[in-house]
């Protein structure tokens, strides 16, 4: 009995002996390192709770890495490339979740991962263009951060020697203690380290989501198709701020062609589901909705469908990396598309111009034009001779000469696009066409606070978030012959203008303008029919975290910039 006693009483030696050693041989990097992974729980202002107990599943995930790393080099001679590993994951970690949370002000980031994929290099140019001071600033910081790791890590041994002198009542404390913080390692990811584990995971979710594509859109069979619009021309803008654009009351005349249109419809009640491209894509091009059980991945993509009609389906793009999925060769998505992509609209509309005669049809074309629009940087969307905007125009005594001139920019690059959609209208105002523009998201701009692009919506002002990043123009031109022969289509676009609508329910107003029937198409979701449904809760994605419905919090008459001039 005795001896099973000393050899449990040893057992329990070793085992604190192991627990206890990583804080006598790295005590200051330890705490280093967790200082560091909290510096983004600072920046996301999170809850009290949530905030401690991340701090301490980092502490016992780092702690544990350092109990392994002890362990490992007893068997083998691996201490330095344990070390090495050890800090090289961490501190890659740290970085990559701090300048996440500097641009999105979230800790949910698998959105970004996933637009960081579909980038292209062009895009990855332009965000270090536009962020070039963060950039710079970031690099500094890394830099600095590295040198001071390395110089506490010198001070492990004195810090070390100290805590190895503690005695056994309190290194038996501090083990139970360590084991303890332990028991959170399991929990969903409240720390740095968990929640970018949490955050790859739903990557590599996405990743087979993006397989279900191509089984959704196999083999599709409509039931009719009475081709009643022969020609449908549809605009994706790219972070359209509505309240920049002159047909919804901006100050300064952005919108000078646009607003000398006749037949052009102006809708002004219509947002998207979520902030960021390919999330909007998924959204808007598939017949789930938001709202519904079935996910977007699981049903059809409109063009799909129109191909299945024996509609010739086109697609002009000038940001191919906005989903990839698009271009899988296992999705019948289009008859033809452009080659090429190019700095400014203007260039892919003549590409588009000199291809027609050989991929356009006489008639049953669905014809996708897919701009770059005003993303950032906002002053690489236009041509520099076309600047009309400069500083002087605006009398924002609040904003910094860099922030007028991004504003300036951005104020430039809507002009442009002005061009560029009223040259695509001038392409099919002879012919019986249909054209719809409308933008996938919205942006900021120095509207409610000192702030320009996009980020997770600020619990400030979930108002102004909304109405600067959710809500996007929305417009429907249609030619003189088209007015002509469908005139109860244009009574009833008429009548709709003001009607509350999300894009993620953009297929259904599709096929009911093709006449295209099948067991997906809902009239209450297609903004034109009489059956609409306006009582619909439009409900926002949050950089994929959370559902917030948009119409308890936003009021169109309300003045959600209140202590910013216009």
């Amino acid at each position: 009995m005795s001896n099973i006693k000393q050899m449990a009483t040893s057992l329990v030696k070793r085992i604190q002996a192991n627990i206890f050693a990583p804080l006598t041989q790295f005590p200051v990097s330890i705490l280093f390192l967790v200082l560091l992974l909290t510096t983004p729980r600072i920046i996301c202002y999170e809850k009290m709770s949530t905030f401690l107990l991340g701090i301490v599943q980092d502490f016992a995930i780092i702690y544990l890495l350092y109990t392994l790393g002890h362990l490992l080099r007893r068997k083998v001679a691996l201490t330095k490339a344990t070390d090495i590993a050890i800090h090289t994951v961490i501190y890659i970690i740290a970085f990559l979740t701090i300048t996440i949370c500097c641009l999105s002000e979230s800790m949910f980031f698998m959105e970004l991962l996933l637009i960081v994929y579909e980038t292209s290099v062009e895009e990855a140019l332009d965000f270090v263009s536009f962020y070039r001071i963060m950039v710079i600033t970031s690099v500094i910081a890394v830099i600095a951060v590295l040198l001071i790791g390395r110089f506490l890590h010198k001070k492990n041994p004195v810090v070390g020697e100290k805590i190895g002198r503690w005695g056994n009542p309190r290194e038996t404390i501090a083990s139970v203690l360590i084991l303890c913080s332990m028991l959170t390692i399991p929990l969903y990811g409240e720390g740095t380290l968990g929640n970018f584990k949490h955050q790859l995971g739903g990557f590599a979710r996405y990743m087979d989501n993006i397989a279900s594509v191509d089984k959704a859109n196999a083999n599709l069979q409509n039931d009719s198709c009475s081709y009643t619009s022969s020609n449908i021309v549809l605009i994706i803008g790219e972070s359209y701020n509505k309240y920049h654009s002159g047909l919804y009351g901006y100050t300064h005349q952005t919108n000078p062609y646009l607003s000398q249109r006749k037949n052009l419809y102006v809708f002004d009640n219509v947002i998207s589901p979520i902030n960021y491209t390919m999330g909007a894509f998924n959204h808007f091009l598939s017949l789930s909705s938001v709202d519904q059980e079935t996910e977007w991945f699981e049903s059809p993509l409109f063009p799909c469908l129109f191909r299945a009609a024996n509609y010739n389906v086109l697609l002009w793009e000038n940001q191919t990396a906005s989903c990839s999925y698009i271009h899988s060769s296992k999705i019948d998505f289009y008859n033809g598309k452009n080659s090429l992509q190019y700095d400014y609209d203007g260039d892919i509309i003549n590409d588009f111009v000199k291809a027609r005669p050989n991929v356009e049809k006489e008639k049953n074309n669905l014809i996708i034009f897919h701009l770059i629009g005003q993303h950032f940087d906002y002053s690489s969307r236009f041509p520099k001779e076309r600047a009309r905007f400069t500083v002087k125009d605006y009398d924002r005594k609040e904003l910094t000469p860099a922030q007028l001139q991004t504003l300036a920019d951005y104020d430039n690059a809507t002009l442009y696009n002005d061009s560029i959609v009223n040259e695509i209208i001038q392409l099919y105002q002879d012919k019986d066409a249909i054209v719809l523009y409308f933008s996938d998201h919205g942006e900021e701009v120095y509207d409610f606070r000192a702030n320009s692009g996009r980020n997770a919506i600020d619990g400030n002002n979930e108002s102004a978030w909304m109405h600067c990043e959710v809500e996007v123009p929305f417009l429907i031109y249609v030619s003189d012959i088209y007015k002509e022969k469908h005139p109860e289509i244009v009574s009833r676009i008429e009548k709709s203008v003001h009607r509350p609508f999300m894009t993620d329910d953009l297929p259904h107003l599709m096929l009911e303008l093709a006449g295209i029937r099948n067991k997906w198409y809902d009239p209450k979701r297609s903004l034109i029919n009489d059956s609409f449904d306006t009582s619909r809760q439009r409900r926002v994605n949050d950089w994929g975290t959370v559902l917030i419905n948009y119409d308890s919090i936003c009021d169109p008459n309300e003045n959600w910039k209140v202590g910013w001039q216009n």
